[in-house]
């Protein structure tokens, strides 16, 4: 098996995939529904095994919206990030957060693992951050404003003896620990774990005033 084999549902909604006749416990279907359909994303498991023409009968339910924006402490939009619901199955649900930290996710009502991750800021760093927090999707939760809290900015000067600033030395930084944890608020009622993992250095040259800037 190849890692994906896709296909559209034609006017009776179906989509015919061909395999040889073989055990396949380890399937899944991903079900992704036309924007606007109002049905949800899903993830639905194949048969126990097929044998000859085997038909799989999947009802899409109407859904959950997720939606909304991340923003940074100062209100301004958060790009790029990575964003994700697991559901009570561990199947995993994925945006990015768009130019104006918009994302939208439309699946079946439950409970999920929100994951949000992303890097320090700083393109020398190899820190990532992983936040989480448990989520209700009973019903539909729309237009949130999640904001992230903000990472310290850390200046080093390097002076020589005369107070002259050093340019172009190589500085780095070496954390004593692997990760730090924390717990704050995304929005009005959601609690979320932060994770602050550390890479081994983070490593930056003095500028013309002898001063480097890490983000931890």
């Amino acid at each position: 098996f190849s890692s994906n084999s896709v296909d559209t549902t034609d006017a009776t909604g179906t989509a015919t995939f061909n395999t040889l006749s073989c055990d396949s416990g380890a399937s899944r279907f991903h079900i992704q529904p036309q924007s606007g359909s109002g049905l949800a994303e899903e993830y639905v498991p194949g048969p126990s095994s097929w044998s000859g023409a085997t038909t799989v009968p999947v009802v899409d339910a109407a859904a959950s919206q997720h939606s909304g924006i991340v923003v940074d402490a100062s209100d301004n939009p958060i790009v790029g990030l990575l964003i994700s619901l697991v559901d009570s199955n561990n199947y995993e649900y994925t945006a990015i957060t768009a130019s104006d930290g918009s994302f939208s996710f439309v699946v079946n009502s439950g409970q999920y693992t929100l994951n949000i991750t992303r890097g320090s800021g700083n393109p020398s760093s190899p820190n990532t951050e992983n936040i989480s927090s448990s989520l209700d999707l009973s019903t539909s939760q729309t237009d949130q404003t999640l904001t992230l809290p903000a990472l310290a900015e850390v200046n080093l000067v390097v002076t020589d003896s005369s107070d002259t600033p050093v340019v172009g030395a190589g500085v780095s930084v070496r954390p004593n620990v692997s990760s730090c944890n924390t717990t704050f608020n995304l929005t009005s009622g959601l609690s979320a774990t932060d994770q602050y993992n550390f890479g081994s250095n983070q490593a930056s040259t003095t500028d013309a005033n002898g001063t480097v800037t890490f983000l931890v």
